[in-house]
């Protein structure tokens, strides 16, 4: 009797463990996708220092221009669910919109990760 009790309980404290593991994996991948958003920043940054412009598509980026080295790796093109980011200019802020499909693979929903001030502000909301 009390082996079973013992074995209940560390089932119950397996389950729990597992359930609390599945939470963080997600936010770590959430928090990878962030990074990679960063360094699309980044490199746009780069990209505009020396072409004084910023970079028109994701293309631009991943390109060699004159010999020099392109500013990302080719395989960085792909958000941790493996949908590739969606990228685009925002002239009136001067800015780079990196987009990543979330967790889901669907552009335009809540789990959506960008650097987006304006959709931040909206997810945050839902």
């Amino acid at each position: 009797m009390e082996i079973l009790l013992v074995a209940a309980i560390l089932i119950i404290l397996a389950s729990m463990a597992t359930i609390a593991f599945r939470g963080i994996g997600k936010e770590t991948t959430a928090t990878l996708t962030r990074t990679e958003i960063e360094s699309f920043e980044h490199a746009s940054e780069m990209f505009a220092m020396r072409h004084m412009r910023l970079p028109n598509s994701l293309d631009e980026l991943f390109t060699s221009v004159n010999g020099s080295q392109p500013f990302m790796k080719e395989g960085d093109r792909l958000d941790p669910w493996g949908v590739e980011y969606k990228f685009s200019v925002d002239t009136e802020r001067d800015m780079v919109i990196i987009q990543s499909a979330g967790p889901d693979g669907q552009f335009n929903t809540a789990d959506d990760v960008t650097n987006d001030p304006r959709q931040q502000k909206q997810t945050a909301k839902s």
